[in-house]
């Protein structure tokens, strides 16, 4: 997959590092792609080659994911903010917004509390409504190690999901 064209920057939001990628060139129609929890806005370079010089796709590490920095703030409210923020920062009045899955409710709360700012929302497997009946789908993951001394450390705590995450590991 070519992504030469590709460009990675980021924004400063409060001290806080938000990286993102700029798929496709500035006269593109702008989609901003939204990332599922454990990954991060390159998953979305196939899309970007796929669609071609016709969109320019705008992917964020979404906040404490990928390059971005974390954030002591994992609400709702947040994700939306940096949504908005970076549009604004690249002068991007309206975009199509696609999210998958924590992306897609992301998608769902900046087309709700900023209509003007969604031409057309595209949801990639997140339900619009989610029942409280029980525990969260990603609750597999709080036993997880918080911090290691190693990599290869944080790894062998992971267990059996090591592999699926072992390439989003960032330092």
């Amino acid at each position: 997959m070519d992504t030469s064209g590709t460009h990675r920057a980021e924004l400063s939001l409060a001290g806080r590092r938000l990286s993102y990628l700029d798929f496709g060139p500035a006269t593109g129609r702008p989609l901003l792609a939204l990332h599922g929890h454990f990954s991060e806005g390159l998953g979305f370079a196939a899309l970007a080659a796929e669609l071609g010089p016709e969109w320019r796709v705008i992917a964020p590490d979404q906040r404490g994911h990928g390059e971005s920095g974390r954030a002591s703030d994992y609400s709702r409210e947040g994700y939306v903010a940096d949504a908005v923020a970076l549009l604004d920062h690249l002068g991007v009045p309206s975009a199509v917004v696609l999210g998958h899955s924590m992306g897609g409710k992301n998608a769902y709360h900046l087309a709700a509390r900023h209509p003007d700012r969604v031409s057309a929302l595209v949801n990639v497997d997140d339900p619009v409504v989610i029942p409280d009946t029980g525990p969260s789908g990603i609750t597999f993951c709080l036993d997880w190690p918080q911090r290691a001394p190693t990599r290869e450390a944080l790894l062998a705590g992971l267990g059996d999901a090591a592999p699926m995450v072992a390439d989003l590991l960032r330092e």
